[in-house]
């Protein structure tokens, strides 16, 4: 039987002239007050999920979304604060974006997450497909596989003693919750 149940919010605002005969996807563009309405509609179903009792509410890392849909830039701060505002309710990161994030400073990001929120915080990375976002942040998008695999072996080597000749070193091994 199915007991944990989840939903994904990828942070839209009510949108303008939508549907068959609307202003096309690629064509809209909304002001930052606009933008804002996702947010607040983000604490709003994350209070209604937490009192039904759901398990977690996902969510989706994008940037310069000015169509008005996806426009949730950094997943960790969302979690870190809808936890604040609901009792039980866990917060899954559909993904962060490797490319836009240092792995040790990502790492560092979710550990203090986890600390602050009980675990509540889930992490999830993913290499990206938006050519504005990934090439914004100064990852070209014919490096971002080469980017999101080197990025992974510099994050799965977090914790243990880097062998390899660097002027980075590896984040030291602590426990992310009390005992």
């Amino acid at each position: 039987m199915i007991r944990k149940f989840s939903v994904l919010y990828v942070g839209q605002i009510d949108l303008d002239h939508v549907g068959r005969d609307g202003t096309p996807a690629d064509q809209r563009r909304y002001p930052n007050e606009r933008v804002v309405e996702a947010y607040r509609s983000m604490v709003d179903v994350a209070r209604v999920m937490d009192d039904e009792g759901y398990y977690c509410l996902w969510t989706a890392e994008h940037h310069f979304q000015r169509e008005g849909y996806e426009v949730l830039p950094n997943l960790i701060l969302v979690g870190t604060y809808l936890a604040a505002v609901t009792r039980q309710l866990k917060f899954g990161c559909g993904f962060n974006i490797l490319p836009m994030w240092h792995p040790i400073r990502l790492a560092e990001d979710y550990a203090v997450a986890d600390i602050l929120t009980g675990g509540r915080v889930i992490m999830g990375i993913g290499r990206g497909y938006h050519t504005r976002e990934v090439e914004s942040f100064g990852a070209p998008s014919s490096t971002r596989r080469r980017t999101s695999s080197s990025s992974r072996s510099s994050s799965s080597s977090c914790g243990r003693r880097s062998t390899r000749s660097s002027s980075r070193t590896a984040a030291s091994t602590t426990r992310s919750r009390p005992p």
